[in-house]
Parts: structure tokens; sequence; C-alpha cells
């Protein structure tokens, strides 16, 4: 069956019709390994064609796949050639769907970034969004902005989103700012205060590194690379969630 998604176009359709990623997941709590591969390796090649018909679903983006996998197959230490391989093709085609975003530069006329920058200052320094929201037209406010930028590590201070254009890792840099500050919202602070203490060359402007670090991970880890026919090389704790 994975033949026939991979290579033939008529019948693949009628496969992607009768069976989803979602319909396969349950096979990989199998305790026949064989099961489990094959059912991991259909489901990647359900996602390579879903995505060079750029026909993308819910199904892809599921953490349940990468918790069954953790749960179900990565527990056992002698894992096959096979199935490591197959675990490097799913990584690497889950970590692809951020390709779009780490291709993408920043624009100032894109409210959804201009907001996400203005969340970061927020939730930093415990502003009121509210109030934010009604003043941020006012270029007497954005000049007072700049200070909090920099403290946030920002290198244009009066158009934080220009640190954004550059591509790699475009906004997929501002999209883990975010995260990191949504998510751990206290740790987050915390480095943030413990950086605008610090004097000018002991400092790391937390918007900067981000930013330097994403694009280090977007080469390491390959993104927008399409995965190889032999490669076994996977990283476990992706799977975690």
């Amino acid at each position: 069956m994975e033949s026939i998604i991979l290579q033939s176009t008529t019948k693949s359709t009628f496969v992607e019709e009768e069976v989803s990623p979602r319909s396969l997941v349950h096979f990989l709590e199998s305790g026949n390994p064989q099961i489990k591969k094959a059912s991991l390796a259909l489901i990647n090649a359900l996602f390579i064609r879903a995505n060079k018909r750029k026909k993308m679903s819910d199904d892809y983006q599921s953490k349940r796949i990468r918790v069954e996998v953790h749960k179900h197959i990565l527990p056992n230490p002698h894992l096959s050639g096979d199935m490591k391989h197959q675990l490097y093709v799913l990584q690497s085609l889950l970590l692809n769907m951020l390709e779009e975003r780490m291709s993408l530069p920043a624009d100032e006329n894109d409210q959804e970034s201009v907001k996400n920058i203005t969340e970061l200052r927020n939730i930093a320094f415990h502003i009121d969004s509210d109030l934010q929201i009604s003043t941020i037209q006012n270029s007497a406010k954005r000049q007072s902005y700049a200070k909090d930028y920099k403290k946030l590590g920002f290198q244009n201070t009066l158009k934080p989103i220009e640190d954004f254009t550059e591509t790699p890792p475009g906004v997929l840099a501002l999209d883990t700012m975010l995260y990191f500050a949504k998510t751990y919202c206290e740790n987050y602070k915390k480095v943030v205060l413990e950086n605008s203490c610090k004097d000018d060359e002991h400092d790391c402007p937390i918007a900067k590194v981000s930013i330097h670090l994403t694009k280090m991970l977007c080469d390491i880890l390959d993104i927008g690379v399409s995965p190889s026919e032999e490669n076994q090389r996977y990283h476990p704790m992706f799977f975690y969630t």
C-alpha cells in the first residue's frame, strides 16, 4: 500500500480517500514490530503525498502521532534499521511543516506579526494589552517603547519587526519567542529582567539570541530539506510532548 501511495497516481487517490493517518495511529500500539513499521511507513507515505499536493490537514499536525511513537515505539531499545529510518522520515516531514514560516520575512504591514511583537513587550513588562492597542499608533508612544524593546534585545528598537526580515529564520523566530513567552511566562520575564540589569558587555539579548538559535536549529534539523532514503538519525526528544 505504501508503494501505491508513492508511485500510482490513480490508485493512490482511492487509498487516500479510504485511509487516513488518524485511522492508522492505533496500529502503532501493536505488539508486532512489523505492523508498527508498516503503519508508520504508510503514515509517512500519506504525509509525502499530501505535502506534494499542498493539502495538509489536522491529521498530520496532530500530536497524537508523536504521542503514540513515544509511548509504543521509542521504549524498544532494539529498533530495526528500517524503523529508525521511518522515525527519521516522520521527524523530517513534521519539521518541514515549519519551512513556510522559516522562509517568510516579517512585514510591517502584517498586523499579526506586529501584534505578536507587542505581546512580547506586554508579557515582559506587565502592560495592559487593551491600553496598548489604543496607543500603538501614537508616534510619541512608539518612541518611548524603544527603551523596552532594547531591554528585550531587539536590534532595531524603533521598528523591532525588521529584526525578523532575514530568512531563515524569518517569522519562525518570532513564533518561537512568543511560544516561550506564553508557555514559560515566568522564565521569560526572569531572563528579560536579568538581562536588563547587566552591563552591555555582559548582556544576552533575548530577541537577538532567539533569532540566532532558531536559525541554527533550522540548519541543524535540516528544515526544508527532503528526507533522504537511507538516513536513520532521529531525535527521541522530538517525539516528547
